[in-house]
C-alpha cells in the first residue's frame, strides 16, 4: 500500500505544480494527462515490440506443431 501513497502523491504534486503555473484547474489536467502519457509512452513501445516478438514465436512454435506434432 505504501507504494500507491508515493504515486499518488507524486501525481498530485504534479497536477498541483500544473495548477500553480495555469492557474487553471482545466489546462493543468490536460497538461497533466499528456504528461504521464509521455512518462509512460517508452513501456508502452516496449509492451508493443515485445507482443509482437511473442506473436513471431508463436506462429513458429505453430508451425513446428503441425510439423512434428
Amino acid at each position: 500500500m505504501e507504494i500507491f501513497n508515493f504515486f499518488g502523491s507524486l501525481l498530485g504534486y504534479l497536477l498541483w505544480f500544473f495548477y500553480k503555473i495555469i492557474n487553471n484547474y482545466g489546462v493543468a489536467i490536460i497538461l497533466f494527462t499528456i504528461a504521464t502519457k509521455l512518462l509512460i509512452f517508452p513501456f508502452s513501445v516496449k509492451q508493443q515490440k515485445s507482443m509482437a516478438a511473442t506473436s513471431k514465436l508463436a506462429a513458429k512454435q505453430k508451425e513446428l506443431q503441425k510439423k512434428y506434432g
